[in-house]
């Protein structure tokens, strides 16, 4: 596993673009599926902002797709950069008195390999009469993997809003993944070069394959560990799969395999056993 740390190394190599706190250039933003696999994405609502962040003056663009089970993924376009993906939650809510349906959002901004440099919580309303929906609140977050740099929060002002999507997002980022599209490998890191995330698949054939999945910190206290039992594989249903009680923990683990990345979260509440705690998470598929 400790492997791994490597790649933390480059990690502020990707802080340099056009705008303070900006984005490499990732082609990968604008990739097109392979047509002998591509498959209808499995999208249930989108949006698209377009806003300045307060701190910089950088303009920052957002095209932000969801799926039924309040995943929300897309990219974030700096200029003179390539879109860069985000990922995280999509949850809905009414008002009080029952009338209006508000929006919380909240992203991670990944680089190519994993490395998450920024937050996004972005707050949106909908009336509810087909006027779509309505710009309230949004912030970025900074992540700094420099000793010389603190991390910074800044508003994002001035923001248009529509679910029109732009140009330049020519691939949705929910984009299922067949058995013959999964990794070996998926990855992020986040914090620091010894905090990160990894799952570690061996496919079986007939859809069936192995997972181990580690939350760690500090390279020495492991936060979530859940791998399959050693007679029990995983089984690939569609780009899901459902594994009951991992680690007897007596909870179900619900992975959604994308062509990019690996979504794991587990379906109930986790028992009071050791090691049974929630996991909710983004794995970015690395290139074997």
């Amino acid at each position: 596993m400790k492997k791994i740390l490597l790649l933390a190394a480059v990690a502020t190599a990707f802080l340099m673009a056009a705008c303070t706190h900006g984005s490499q250039k990732d082609n990968s933003g604008t990739a097109t599926a392979d047509s002998a696999q591509a498959t209808k994405p499995q999208v249930a609502t989108q949006v698209y902002l377009v806003g300045t962040m307060a701190d910089n003056e950088c303009q920052i663009e957002l095209a932000l797709q969801s799926d039924s089970n309040f995943h929300c993924a897309g990219y974030v376009l700096y200029p003179e950069s390539e879109p860069m993906l985000v990922a995280g939650s999509w949850d809905s809510f009414y008002g009080d008195d029952g009338s209006g349906e508000y929006h919380e959002i909240r992203l991670k901004e990944y680089q190519p390999d994993g490395t998450i440099t920024g937050t996004f919580i972005i707050n949106l309303e909908n009336s509810g009469d087909d006027d779509g929906y309505i710009f309230s609140a949004a912030e970025r977050n900074y992540i700094s993997h420099s000793e010389d740099e603190e991390d910074t929060t800044a508003p994002i002002i001035d923001v248009t809003c529509t679910e029109e999507m732009p140009e330049w997002f020519t691939e949705s980022p929910f984009v299922p993944a067949n058995y013959d599209d999964i990794a070996t490998h998926y990855f992020y890191e986040l914090y620091g070069p010894d905090a990160y995330g990894e799952v570690l698949i061996e496919k079986l054939g007939d859809g069936k394959f192995t997972f181990h999945a580690e939350d760690v910190l500090d390279d020495s206290y492991v936060v979530n560990e859940m791998k399959n039992e050693e007679d029990r594989p995983a089984q690939m249903q569609g780009n899901t799969f459902k594994y009951e009680n991992v680690n007897d923990c007596g909870y179900t683990l619900h992975g959604f395999f994308y062509k990019k990345f690996l979504i794991l979260d587990t379906q109930q509440a986790p028992s009071d056993k050791s090691p049974c705690s929630n996991i909710d998470a983004y794995f970015i598929r690395q290139e074997q």
